[in-house]
């Protein structure tokens, strides 16, 4: 692979993205070691682009750094991971209320779009496929709702619990209850219902907690 073009900005953000992804997905768990030299050579990156790669993720709460370059992948205790939701509720709620009737009718098509292809993802029972969409989806509603403060505030709260979202979208139910949220969502955001986008967007997060709350009591996720 060409290391040059793994190297300066778009190299760091590469391996972030990577490293992300990996602990998202449970590719990497709680726990495990993070060795830089090893990333640098699985990904092709340089040693600067690991190290701020590494800084970042350290930053956002899904690693710890240990001696040297390397690091670990972050437990993130289940009342932390409850806290961060609940805040989440409250500035999704937000999000959804702004984004009904600040996006153009344009825009509000492409939402309808984005909630039929979640909703078809979701009658093929595609757990995976649907929790991509849905994330998809979330990202267009922030987009819509021109609101950068509250977008960037999610944006760093979900890197700490999106590992623990996907695990739970992959319970059985759970791909048909979230899917019927979202297309509540969908429905109030296009239909410039703002009082009922936000709800719709609360009881999302709500049931999003309550599923990861249940399932930790049954078998541990963090």
């Amino acid at each position: 692979m060409n290391l040059a073009a793994r190297s300066g900005a778009a190299g760091a953000t590469h391996v972030r993205n990577s490293l992300r992804r990996a602990i998202v997905t449970g590719d990497l768990v709680p726990g495990q070691r993070i060795v830089a030299a090893e990333v640098g050579t699985a990904l092709g990156a340089t040693r600067s682009c690991v190290r701020q790669a590494l800084h970042e993720l350290a930053a956002e709460g899904l690693i710890d750094r240990v001696r040297g370059s390397n690091a670990r992948v972050r437990a993130v205790p289940i009342g932390e991971v409850v806290e961060i939701l609940e805040c989440r509720q409250v500035l999704d709620g937000l999000l959804a209320a702004r984004a009904a009737v600040r996006a153009t009718d344009e825009e509000h098509r492409r939402l309808r779009a984005a909630g039929n292809r979640l909703a078809a993802a979701a009658e093929r029972g595609e757990p995976v496929e649907c929790f991509r969409l849905g994330d998809e989806l979330h990202d267009l509603v922030v987009g819509l709702s021109r609101h950068p403060t509250a977008a960037g505030i999610v944006s760093r709260l979900d890197a700490r619990v999106a590992r623990l979202r996907f695990r739970v979208s992959l319970r059985p139910g759970r791909l048909r209850d979230s899917a019927r949220e979202h297309a509540a969502i969908v429905q109030a955001v296009a239909g410039r219902h703002p009082v009922a986008a936000e709800r719709a967007a609360r009881e999302h997060v709500r049931s999003l907690i309550a599923a990861i709350v249940g399932h930790h009591e049954k078998e541990p996720l963090c």
